[in-house]
């Protein structure tokens, strides 16, 4: 099994986890995400690696830190009280590859942390789909080059820019050139972002979608 199937199937193992403890049925969790029933079955399944966006969004109606969905099974030790990454285990990371780009957490070992640390690389000329979540992001380049929309705006980014957003806009990236564009994404958990209930409203998050907004200006 490749090493990003075997991650797809934890991920949906603990999102299946958090659900059930929770008395929500697929249905109940879908409506509130604002994903298809079908869909949420796959990722539970693990037979899709799904993308940032939607774990954060499955993450909030769960009422969970990303960190628990990319945490480990739980220990019986106290947990911690900082999430640590050496530059050599970097590498060694579990990955995830989704709509054109793949990602690793950093900071998955604190799970109740509002912050959440990714290392994303998006693949050469590998256009991203259009995506929302709750919170907010925080973007910085660590190489290569980016084009990245926010709603009607294109941004042109680079080795040392720094971009931060309401991550309820609509936005999506594309690396610019044959090489990837490494990234280190930090996504700010919503703090009103409530746990999903029966009669709870659609979730504002969007599936992955190749429609973007109207582009009207460009900055870089």
């Amino acid at each position: 099994m490749l090493d990003s199937d075997r991650v797809a199937r934890e991920i949906g193992r603990r999102l299946r986890a958090q659900r059930t403890a929770r008395g929500l049925t697929l249905r109940m969790l879908a409506r509130q995400a604002g994903v298809s029933e079908a869909l949420l079955s796959r990722i539970e399944r693990g037979q899709v690696a799904t993308t940032v966006a939607n774990l954060v969004t499955l993450a909030a109606c769960l009422g969970v830190g990303l960190g628990e969905i990319f945490a480990g099974a739980e220990s019986a030790e106290p947990p911690p009280s900082y999430a640590l990454t050496r530059a050599r285990e970097v590498e060694t990371l579990p990955t995830t590859s989704a709509h054109g780009y793949e990602y690793r957490p950093l900071s998955a070992g604190l799970k109740s942390a509002p912050l959440n640390a990714l290392l994303v690389t998006y693949q050469g000329a590998t256009p991203e789909s259009w995506l929302t979540h709750p919170g907010y992001e925080l973007l910085y380049v660590v190489s290569g080059r980016l084009r990245f929309q926010i709603g009607e705006e294109t941004l042109f980014l680079g080795p040392g820019d720094c971009l931060l957003f309401d991550s309820r806009q609509p936005h999506a990236a594309e690396s610019l050139g044959a090489k990837p564009a490494r990234t280190l994404m930090v996504l700010a958990r919503d703090p009103a972002a409530a746990p999903a209930t029966d009669s709870a409203p659609l979730h504002p998050a969007l599936e992955p979608s190749s429609k973007p907004p109207p582009r009207r200006r460009r900055s870089g």
